[in-house]
Order: structure tokens, then C-alpha cells, then sequence
């Protein structure tokens, strides 16, 4: 138990306003229902086909791939606080107001809202963690938020399974509320920034500054390589909300509680193991915490292709949640590391931007390899999608994230 404890020890020297960021967090992911269960919403409760539903799915995509590198510049203008509440506010709201959508073109334009007001949480997330944790604590930092996220994913899709089976417009409501919540959480951190800001005489950076901000990410070397070596990988991960529970549910007949058991594997294994993974990888270069993550998760979608039943399946959550531990913290902590002090937040949003992509292409591609070749060729090319990408990872340029 000691040998274990001392794994946990670096958490606790954390800044305070990294723990507020984690609590916001685990309310807002408690209710996270709605992208796990929308493909299963639009197949199974509106009667759309698969591609119909991925295209839908795409569409939440292109919103977010929008709003990430905006996210990023207002994260750098007005604070990353302000943002966050602002995005929690009114992605809630337009959640609240989906279920009334009922017609394909209403449904694409509710998917399309939900998109840039919800998604900007997440990169103006990640650029306060960069913030408020000095260099020696952003793995720790970085780890504690997705320990806080996984424990709310270990209770959302499983209730959110349970509450599909009464109603779909249930999963809204809760997921909206808790949007409300997390923003409380965060109210009283954004007024003392306000406060500390106004103290500090803070200034905002001159619009040419800001230009010439873009123009020097956009000619990074580190980040354009890093941004084209996740893509592939990415691709493969966001088959876990389209074709993987399309190919749970229609063709191995399995109950949606299934599904929702993944997740609860996925972030059961997440929070006991990850944050020793963590420490004890700190010494890793970059390149080999993401190269042997990608490789894990192309294994883990690779061998969906041989699973039969619900406990096949949970075999291969095993593997990608194990690439999942190994690449998300190093990603995380790679992007901050090579990322100028006043442009982190529009690196943190062309990160999320190639997300964002990803999520677009994911949906589309996937469900059409599925409906015109079938599941198995499917997971075949997750195989190879994930070797790519790991291949690519090996070749990373870290010299930056190894002089932490």
C-alpha cells in the first residue's frame, strides 16, 4: 500500500486551482451521455441509417473543428476561466434544447451549436492546466484532470445506458445540468482571477502580436509533424462513439448495457493504474510514450474484429485503454512543452483543432467502410491506422519536451 501511495504523493502538491479545474471536470463528465449514446439516439429512437447517423456525428465534428483554434486565440485574449464558463453555460443550454429537434435538418443544426459552444471547454481546459501547474508538475497536473474526467466517465455512459432504455430525451437533460454544475464550480475561481488580473495591471497582446503568434505556429516544424502523426491514431479512437457501438449493437446483438460497460472498464482501469503509469514514465521522451501507445491502440480496434460476445469486446477495451494511459498524458504534456508561454492557448486549440478533424473524418469513414465492405475490413484498417501512427510518434521531434 506505501509503495502504491507514493504514487499518488505528487497530486497533492498540486496548485489549488488545478484541483478546482478537476472538480469542474467530474461534474461535468458525470453527465456525459449524449456523444456515447447519439449514434445509438439516431439509429435506434429516430430510425436514421448508420451513414445518415455518422454524417450527423461529422457535423458536431466540423462545429468543433471550427470553434477549437478561436477557442485557443480568446483563451490567449480574455482567460481561460471566462471561457470555460462561457462555453459550460451554453453548450448546457443548447443540450437542454436538442431533444426537440426532430427533422434531419434541425438535428444537423442542433449538432452543429452543441458543437462550438460545448467544445470550447476542453482546449481552454488543457491551456489552464498549462497555466496554473509549473513545467516539473504538468504530467501530474494533467493526469489529475483526466483521473477526475475518467471517474465521471465511469458513471455517466453506464447510468446514461440504463436511462436509454426509459428515455433518450433523458440523457440531455442530465447531461445539460451538469454542464450548469460544473459552471458553478468554476464561478468563484473566475472572479478571483478577475480580481488578480485587474491587481496585475494585465494587458492584452496587440492584435499584431497575435497575428504574428499565428503565423509562427503555423510555421512550427514540431507542432505541423506532431498534429500529422496523431491524425491516424485519432481516427481509430472515435470509432469508440460510432462504429463500435453500431457493431456492438446491431451486429453481435448485444444489449446496450455492454456498451456502456466498456466505458466503465475503460475508466475503471484508467483511474487505478494511470497516474503510477504516469510517474513512472516521467523520465520517457516523448517519442516512446506515444509510439507504444498507438501501437496498443491499434492492437486493442485490430482484434474487434475477432471478438464474438460482450466479454471479446471487453478483451479489447483492455488494449486501447492501455494505449490510451500511454499516449493522452504524453500528447497532453508534448503539445504544453513546445508550446510559446503567450500562445498556448491557440497551440492548445490547433491541437484540439486536429481532434476536431479527426472526429469529422472518424464517423464518415467509418461508417462507410462498415456499410459497403463490413466490420471485420474496418478493423482491419484500425490495425493499420494505429502501426502508422506509431511509427510516425518514434520519429517526434522531443527535444523540447525533454528539457523539462
Amino acid at each position: 500500500m506505501n509503495v502504491y501511495a507514493k504514487f499518488w504523493k505528487p497530486l497533492f502538491a498540486l496548485p489549488r486551482p488545478v484541483w478546482i479545474l478537476a472538480a469542474a471536470a467530474l461534474v461535468n463528465r458525470v453527465g456525459t451521455m449524449v456523444m456515447p449514446f447519439l449514434a445509438l439516439y439516431l439509429t435506434q429512437s429516430l430510425g436514421f441509417n448508420a451513414k445518415q447517423a455518422g454524417l450527423l456525428v461529422a457535423i458536431y465534428g466540423v462545429g468543433a473543428l471550427v470553434m477549437s483554434p478561436i477557442t485557443g486565440h480568446l483563451c490567449d485574449k480574455f482567460g481561460t476561466l471566462r471561457i470555460m464558463v462561457v462555453s459550460l453555460v451554453t453548450g448546457g443550454t443548447v443540450m437542454l434544447l436538442f431533444p426537440l429537434a426532430k427533422s434531419y435538418e434541425m438535428l444537423a443544426l442542433c449538432s452543429f451549436l452543441l458543437a462550438i459552444t460545448s467544445e470550447g471547454f476542453r482546449p481552454a481546459a488543457l491551456t489552464a492546466i498549462s497555466e496554473y501547474a509549473p513545467p516539473q508538475q504538468q504530467k501530474p497536473a494533467f493526469a489529475l484532470v483526466r483521473l477526475a474526467i475518467n471517474v465521471g466517465m465511469s458513471v455517466g455512459p453506464v447510468l446514461g445506458a440504463f436511462l436509454s432504455k426509459i428515455s433518450f430525451a433523458s440523457l440531455f437533460w442530465v447531461d445539460g445540468l451538469t454542464c450548469f454544475a460544473a459552471a458553478i464550480v468554476l464561478l468563484p475561481s473566475l472572479r478571483a482571477q478577475a480580481k488578480n488580473l485587474k491587481a496585475a495591471g494585465h494587458h492584452e497582446a496587440a492584435p499584431d502580436a497575435q497575428a504574428k503568434g499565428f503565423l509562427e505556429a503555423a510555421r512550427d516544424p514540431r507542432l505541423l509533424y506532431f498534429l500529422f502523426a496523431m491524425l491516424p491514431v485519432c481516427l481509430v479512437f472515435f470509432q469508440h462513439e460510432t462504429t463500435m457501438p453500431i457493431f456492438m449493437v446491431r451486429d453481435l446483438k448485444l444489449d446496450e448495457t455492454w456498451y456502456g460497460l466498456c466505458f466503465t472498464l475503460n475508466t475503471v482501469m484508467i483511474i487505478f493504474t494511470e497516474i503510477p503509469l504516469t510517474i513512472l514514465t516521467n523520465h520517457w521522451p516523448a517519442r516512446r510514450g506515444l509510439a507504444v501507445g498507438a501501437a496498443f491502440f491499434a492492437a486493442g480496434f485490430g482484434l474487434m474484429g475477432l471478438a464474438t460476445n460482450g466479454w471479446g469486446i471487453m478483451a479489447t477495451v483492455v488494449f486501447w485503454t492501455i494505449g490510451e494511459m500511454f499516449m493522452f498524458p504524453a500528447m497532453n504534456a508534448h503539445i504544453s512543452a513546445i508550446s510559446p508561454s503567450n500562445r498556448k492557448g491557440f497551440y492548445m486549440g490547433m491541437y484540439m483543432m486536429s481532434f476536431s478533424v479527426a472526429f469529422i473524418v472518424a464517423p464518415l469513414l467509418g461508417t462507410w467502410v462498415m456499410e459497403t465492405y463490413g466490420a471485420k475490413p474496418l478493423w482491419v484498417a484500425c490495425l493499420a491506422l494505429g502501426m502508422a501512427s506509431s511509427f510516425l510518434y518514434s520519429r517526434v521531434s522531443s527535444s523540447a519536451a525533454e528539457s523539462r
